[in-house]
């Protein structure tokens, strides 16, 4: 069995920031196709939780997805939630959006 590398590929992405802000300490800003965002800190923040957490969910729902075996628990409920909103596209790691300046 093939041990998976604990370091996620990248998708790059033609995709701009059109505009970042941290308000009231939730950093979020806006793509340049007018899709809203907040950043693993901003979500974090909201939560209530710390950003490792985020980071490690993320890392767990882009190999779930890779692999197509979601887990009973968590990635199973995240999984039926995002497929029942029609959610169908590939996840994106952190840090693969460029940062740009407003």
């Amino acid at each position: 069995m093939e041990k998976r590398s604990p370091l996620m590929t990248s998708i790059p992405l033609d995709i701009d920031i059109k505009q970042e802000a941290t308000i009231n300490g939730i950093e979020m800003g806006v793509l340049e196709n007018g899709i809203p965002y907040l950043t693993q800190n901003g979500l974090a923040n909201v939560c209530g939780v710390q950003r490792l957490r985020i980071k490690e969910i993320t890392d767990e729902w882009a190999e779930s997805y890779e692999f197509g075996i979601f887990k009973k628990g968590k990635m199973t409920f995240i999984g039926s939630y995002l497929l029942k909103e029609g959610f169908s596209q590939t996840p994106v790691c952190s840090g693969c959006l460029p940062r740009s300046a407003p």
